[in-house]
């Protein structure tokens, strides 16, 4: 069935419940539409939170709306009870994908993708056979929203450049770099000309990697005209030791500013304009890749994470909905 979903931020609801013989549904109505929730039976046993508003930016005059959220509280699927907000993989299938890049060490594969108690969890691990397509040595997880579309699922979607103010955020721990790791949280088309926009990007093949990521950057990107970017050069602080929050801000002028754990960030503040593409129609990415570098990798056997508490999109309320397609609460997940 679609995904939960959860009245918005300052919006009225009535909340109507039907009695059935085995279940209670509950149904809510929003501006006059009527959304089913999922039923007690259907609900994930474990739910997680998502704030009401991002940490970091400003409040607007009209203040925030939740368009979209997941704190990973239920598994990834289409059946009743799960996420189908993501799939769990670069590709339509359920086996072996390639990557994003050509420098790319890896294959995606849904195996790779896990929830639990703390959150999503993507998984690279080595392995000695090679792995196609591409003869690769690791296997790892991604998910992201597929702009083709795939039955049973609803895929969140966003268009840039309508006057609206945009939070994207996650809260993140990276995995452990030794000259290879490349977690992403991002966006992209379709059209898949220029719409790509990175949130975060930690480049760990860099070649000033030396240790960890104390000299690796993080990028943040957006690849619309004049193509925006903005690049943290190291980490004083490893980010793979605890989870950070990572708050990327695109403004009705259609620059973006960046906090982390609430700071703004000097060298990724007010960055732009651009000139979006106003046909997108963006969908969601989390992954996690591995890139060759001019170092030798020390990942060399067993298996690393790149964990994921939450992501969430805000939207300044004066222009719910604005831009937005399959906007919702992901199951297993609240907002407070």
């Amino acid at each position: 069935m679609s995904m939960s979903r959860r009245w918005r931020v300052g919006q009225v609801a009535i909340v109507v419940v039907l009695a059935a013989a085995s279940a209670v549904v509950v149904i809510v109505l929003i501006g006059g539409a009527a959304r089913r929730t999922l039923t007690p039976a259907e609900e994930p046993a474990r739910r997680s939170a998502v704030g009401l508003a991002p940490n970091g930016p400003p409040t607007p005059a009209s203040g925030w709306s939740v368009v979209y959220a997941d704190a990973f509280g239920a598994p990834i699927g289409r059946g009743p009870g799960e996420d189908n907000t993501w799939f769990p993989n670069n590709c339509s299938l359920t086996t072996n994908c390639a990557g994003f890049n050509a420098d790319e060490m890896e294959v995606m594969n849904p195996s790779a993708v896990a929830e639990t108690a703390e959150g999503l969890k993507l998984k690279c691990t080595y392995t000695s056979a090679a792995q196609s397509p591409g003869s690769k040595h690791y296997v790892c997880g991604t998910l992201r929203g597929q702009a083709e579309g795939l039955p049973g699922y609803s895929f969140f979607k966003w268009s840039p450049g309508k006057g609206q103010t945009l939070v994207f955020e996650a809260v993140a721990k990276f995995p452990p770099n030794t000259g290879e790791a490349d977690p992403g949280w991002w966006a992209s088309g379709p059209p898949w000309k220029d719409t790509e926009v990175d949130f975060f990007e930690g480049y760990g093949a860099s070649r000033t990697h030396t240790t960890g990521w104390k000299t690796d950057p993080l990028y943040t990107q957006w690849f619309a005209s004049p193509l925006l970017s903005a690049i943290k050069p190291g980490f004083a602080t490893d980010p793979s030791q605890a989870f950070h929050t990572y708050t990327f801000q695109l403004s009705a002028n259609n620059a973006y500013s960046v906090w982390i754990d609430g700071m703004l960030q000097p060298w990724a503040t007010d960055v732009g304009p651009a000139r979006p593409d106003l046909s997108a129609k963006t969908t969601l990415i989390l992954s996690y890749a591995l890139r060759t570098c001019s170092c030798t990798t020390g990942f060399t056997s067993g298996t690393r994470e790149f964990d994921v508490k939450s992501v969430a999109v805000y939207e300044d309320k004066a222009h719910d909905g604005v831009g937005i397609e399959n906007a919702g609460i992901a199951p297993g997940t609240i907002v407070r």
